[in-house]
C-alpha cells in the first residue's frame, strides 16, 4: 500500500482575532448543582453573608478574566477569578445580577432563574467574545474530498481504512492516478468506486441508499409502553418513533396499565420509508367513586385512597373497600367489578369508640373542655367520650383554670374530680410616665395550637409547620404599640419616619428596644419586657376567647389591621382599627413588633409545650405585619426575623410583663 499523505510544507500562518458577534454578554445556562455542596462546609468555598447567613455559590464558566459583578440591593458577598471559573458568594433570596467587562460588554440586570438558597451551588455558563487563532497550510499535493452520507460511514481507500470526520467528510493527499475506495454503513447498501486523481483537486459525494424500515408508533390511549420481537425491556412508550428497523416482519406488543394487553406483527419494508403504525387498546377496568361521611379516609385493600370522596380506576376483579377513623372501627364493604362497569359506592361511617368520663369540682358549675371542645358543666357524667389520651380543662369565673390529661377506655368509666382555687379579677393596668399614660391588657394563660391552624391554609409558610400545643401562664400585653409619645418621654428622643405622637414608634432595633424597656423599667419599678413568640401569638389570636380568625380580630383584615391596601404608605395612629377578642389593637398591620425570642425555621418540630421562649441561637423574631406589607404578612402565624440591630420604618414593639400585683 502507497502512503496516501506525502508531503506537507507549511507556507504560513494565519492568526485571525474574532471577537464575539456582538460585545454583549449572554448567559448559555444557569442552573442549581444538587449534589454540591462545598458551600455549606468548612473550606475555601463558604462564605457568610451580611446577615450572618452562610452565601450561596455562583460558579461561572467563562474562558474569560477580568469581570465586575454587581447585586443589587443585597450586593456582593465576594468573588474570586481564575481562568475558565468564576467564584461569585450572593446572599440569600438575591433576585439579579449585573456582569461588566471592559471588551466584552455588559449583562446587565440578569434576573436567576431559580431561587437562590443559602448555602446552596449554582453553575452559570457564560457566553462572550473571544479571540480564535486560525492556521492555514498552503498543500503542495492535490487532494480527494469525500463527503458521505450517514455521516458515521465507513471508507476504505486502496484497502485502507481512513478517517471520517464528524461531519461525514474524508480529506486525503493521494497521488496521481486511479485509486479504488468503499463506502459502507450500517443498515444501508454499500458503494464502491473508482477516483481519477489528476492535477486538480478531486470532490465527490456518496450517499448509501438505506437498507431499514422506521415504525412511527401510536395508540389510544396514548402512554402505552411497546416491545419489539419479544424483547423484556420496552422500546418506547407511545406516541413514539422506532430506531431504525431490518425489513421483513417485526412484533409490536403494548403494555398499558388498566387496559388488556395487545400484540399484532407489521411488514417493515427495508427503503427508508416511516411507516405508521396505531394500537387501540381495549380498557380492563371499571369507573368508581367511593364515598365516605365526613372526614373518614377511604382505604382499598388497605391502601389509603383519599378522605371523604375517592374517583378513579380499578382493575377488573374484587376488593375490600374500607372507611376509616382514627379511635373509630372501621366501615367494610366488599366490591367486585367488570371491565366497562360504572360504579358509585356509599359507605357507612365508621362507629365512634367510646368510654365514659365521671368529673367533678368544687365549686360546681364549671365548664368542661375535652381536647379543647366545650362538652358541658360540672357535675356530670358523660358516656360518649373517644378512648385515648384526653386533655380535660375547667374553668370558672372567679378560678384559676385546671387542667389534666386522662386515658379513657373502651366500656369504663374513668372519674376525675377537681377543686379550683379562686383568684383575683384580672383588669386592665394604666401606667403613666413622664405625663404619658400606656395600658397593659390582662392575657388569661391557656392552651392553644400555635402555628398552621386551618384557618391559615394554604399560606401557611414551612416555617409555621407543624401546628401544635402550647400552655401559657398569664401575663400582660400592651393595648396598643409603644407610641412616638411614650418612646419620647422615656428615651428623650424620637427615631421614627412618620412623625406623630399617637403614631407607633418605629427605626427601632431589638437593641433599641432594650434600652428603652431598661430605662422604662427603672422610672416604673416594673419588670416589662417584650413578649415571646408564643405570647404574641396567643395575645393575637385572642387568647381563651379566640374565634379563630386569620388576622387578628378578624377575617376581613381591612377592619383590624392598616397594609399596603389601604395605608397609603404610611403608619398611622393607634387604635385605628377594630380591635381583636381579648382588646388589643394593630396586632395585625401598622408595624410590625419585634419579640424577645430567637428565631429557628424548624424550632416549632421540638419546642417546648409551656412557656416556650424560643431556640439559643439565630436572629430575633418579630410579627404582626405593618404598613407596607400585604395581607399574607399580617396573619396572626406568619414569623419573620432579622438581627438585632436591624432598623426599619415598618417595625416597632409593644410591651409585656409577666405579673403586676
Amino acid at each position: 500500500m502507497r502512503t496516501l499523505y506525502r508531503y506537507l510544507i507549511p507556507l504560513c500562518l494565519l492568526l485571525v482575532a474574532l471577537p464575539g458577534a456582538a460585545q454583549e454578554l449572554a448567559v448559555e445556562s444557569f442552573r442549581l448543582l444538587e449534589n454540591e455542596i462545598s458551600a455549606n462546609i468548612e473550606g475555601p468555598n463558604k462564605r457568610i453573608d451580611q446577615n450572618g447567613e452562610v452565601a450561596a455559590l455562583i460558579k461561572i464558566q467563562t474562558t474569560e478574566t477580568g469581570f465586575r459583578f454587581e447585586g443589587g440591593l443585597l450586593g456582593i458577598v465576594d468573588t474570586k477569578q481564575d481562568v475558565g471559573e468564576i467564584y461569585v458568594w450572593v446572599p440569600r433570596s438575591a433576585k439579579r445580577i449585573t456582569i461588566k467587562h471592559p471588551q466584552l460588554g455588559v449583562l446587565r440586570n440578569y434576573a436567576y432563574p431559580v431561587p437562590i438558597e443559602s448555602g446552596r451551588t449554582y453553575e452559570m455558563k457564560l457566553i462572550c467574545g473571544h479571540v480564535q487563532q486560525i492556521v492555514q497550510y498552503a498543500p503542495t499535493e492535490h487532494y480527494f474530498v469525500l463527503s458521505v452520507s450517514p455521516v458515521d460511514a465507513q471508507v476504505t481507500i486502496d484497502d485502507t481504512p481512513v478517517t471520517v470526520s464528524s461531519d461525514g467528510t474524508v480529506s486525503v493527499l493521494l497521488g496521481v492516478g486511479e485509486h479504488n475506495f468503499t463506502v459502507q454503513a450500517a443498515m444501508h447498501r454499500s458503494e464502491a468506486g473508482i477516483v481519477t486523481i489528476t492535477d486538480k483537486k478531486e470532490k465527490m459525494s456518496v450517499t448509501l441508499a438505506p437498507d431499514y424500515g422506521v415504525l412511527q408508533v401510536s395508540s389510544t390511549p396514548s402512554g402505552a409502553e411497546v416491545y419489539l420481537d419479544g424483547d423484556y425491556q420496552p422500546v418506547g412508550t407511545t406516541p413514539f418513533t422506532t430506531r431504525w428497523l431490518t425489513p421483513g416482519k417485526h412484533s409490536l406488543s403494548f403494555r398499558y396499565p388498566s387496559y388488556k394487553s395487545y400484540t399484532a406483527d407489521v411488514q417493515v419494508t427495508g427503503d427508508g420509508t416511516t411507516q405508521p403504525f396505531t394500537a387501540t387498546l381495549q380498557p380492563n377496568f371499571a369507573e368508581v367513586t367511593i364515598t365516605a361521611p365526613g372526614d373518614a379516609d377511604i382505604y382499598i385493600n388497605d391502601t389509603h385512597k383519599a378522605t371523604g370522596t375517592w374517583s378513579g380506576r380499578l382493575d377488573a376483579g374484587r376488593y375490600r373497600v374500607e372507611a376509616r377513623k382514627a379511635l373509630h372501627r372501621a366501615s367494610v364493604q366488599s366490591l367486585e367489578v367488570e371491565a366497562g362497569d360504572n360504579k358509585h359506592i356509599t359507605l357507612t361511617a365508621p362507629t365512634p369508640i367510646y368510654g365514659c368520663l365521671n368529673i367533678s369540682s368544687s365549686p360546681i358549675g364549671a365548664r368542661v373542655f375535652i381536647d379543647g371542645r366545650e362538652i358541658g358543666e360540672t357535675p356530670d357524667i358523660f358516656s360518649e367520650v373517644l378512648i385515648g389520651t384526653r386533655t380535660v380543662r375547667l374553668t370558672k369565673a372567679g378560678c384559676a383554670p385546671v387542667e389534666q390529661q386522662i386515658t379513657i377506655e373502651e366500656g369504663k368509666t374513668a372519674t376525675l374530680s377537681f377543686t379550683l382555687a379562686t383568684q383575683p379579677i384580672l383588669r386592665n393596668r394604666i401606667f403613666t410616665v413622664k405625663g404619658v399614660s400606656f395600658t397593659m391588657v390582662p392575657v388569661e394563660g391557656g392552651t392553644f395550637t400555635m402555628g398552621a391552624t386551618s384557618e391559615q391554609g394554604s399560606d401557611a409558610s414551612d416555617d409555621e409547620k407543624p401546628a401544635h400545643r402550647v400552655t401559657l401562664s398569664d401575663y400582660y400585653i400592651g393595648e396598643t404599640e409603644v407610641t412616638q409619645a411614650l418612646w419620647t418621654a422615656v428615651m428623650g428622643s424620637n427615631p421614627s419616619s412618620f412623625k406623630g405622637d399617637q403614631r407607633p414608634v418605629e427605626e427601632v432595633s431589638w437593641n433599641d428596644c432594650q434600652e428603652f424597656i431598661k430605662k422604662l423599667n427603672a422610672l416604673t419599678g416594673r419588670n416589662f419586657r417584650l413578649p415571646t413568640e408564643a405570647e404574641w401569638e396567643y395575645a393575637a389570636r385572642g387568647g381563651n376567647k379566640s374565634n379563630g380568625y386569620k388576622y387578628a380580630g378578624s377575617n376581613t383584615i381591612g377592619n383590624v389591621a392598616w397594609y399596603e391596601s389601604n395605608s397609603k404608605s404610611k403608619t398611622h395612629p393607634v387604635k385605628g382599627k377594630q380591635a381583636n377578642e381579648l382588646g388589643l389593637y394593630d396586632m395585625s398591620g401598622n408595624v410590625y413588633e419585634w419579640c424577645s425570642d430567637w428565631y429557628d425555621s424548624s424550632y416549632y418540630n421540638s419546642s417546648p409545650t409551656t412557656n416556650p421562649t424560643g431556640p439559643a441561637t439565630g436572629s430575633y423574631v418579630f410579627r404582626g405585619g405593618g404598613w407596607f406589607n400585604d395581607a399574607w404578612d399580617c396573619r396572626v402565624s406568619n414569623r419573620n426575623y432579622f438581627m438585632p440591630g436591624f432598623r426599619d420604618d415598618n417595625l416597632g414593639l409593644r410591651l409585656a410583663v409577666g405579673s403586676l400585683q
